[in-house]
């Protein structure tokens, strides 16, 4: 029993250390503390919500720009394919000319079938055509403008509400 008795401060140190380390009761929050953490948790989560925002407008403006750009391309291959056949047929267009690729002729910002005047000939028109409408998206955007082709065939362009409605619409030539 005396080794009891030599000993016995050994586990008492063992079991206040592990009390103390361990099994301790916590501190009561402050709660000045907590409110400052749950402001500063809601003001990260705004940023980077603020963040993703600007990264999504930012995609959107990227986006609407491709749909533009596609869609002046197509009014481009209409103007090509316009020329083309002035050149080689000799006689304006129709639509029946062109009943295929007509399916196919359509805006990327509305997803319309593009408006063609067939018929004309660029080169009885003023200025070779080079200030009426030969195509144009069916409906404008969201800003009013719209994705036009001139009668030259070559000019594609954006265009205001205004500069659309000032600018005259090419006629069959006969």
């Amino acid at each position: 029993m005396k080794w009891v008795r030599e000993y016995a401060w050994l586990p008492i140190l063992v079991l206040g250390v592990v009390y103390f380390v361990w099994l301790r009761p916590a501190r009561g929050v402050n709660p000045k503390e907590a409110a400052a953490q749950f402001e500063a948790q809601r003001a990260e989560i705004e940023r980077h919500r603020a963040e993703w925002e600007a990264r999504r407008a930012e995609f959107d403006q990227k986006q609407a720009r491709l749909r533009t750009e596609h869609t002046l391309f197509v009014l481009r291959m209409v103007g090509e394919a316009y020329r083309f056949h002035l050149t080689y047929e000799k006689k304006p267009p129709q639509a029946a000319d062109f009943a295929d690729e007509a399916g196919d002729w359509k805006s990327q910002r509305d997803g319309e079938p593009l408006v063609v005047v067939w018929g004309v000939d660029p080169a009885r028109l003023p200025d070779g055509g080079a200030k009426a409408l030969l195509a144009w998206e069916k409906t404008a955007d969201a800003d009013g403008s719209r994705c036009v082709l001139l009668a030259d065939g070559k000019t594609a362009k954006v265009v205001t509400a205004a500069e659309f409605t000032a600018l005259p619409k090419a006629a069959a030539t006969r």
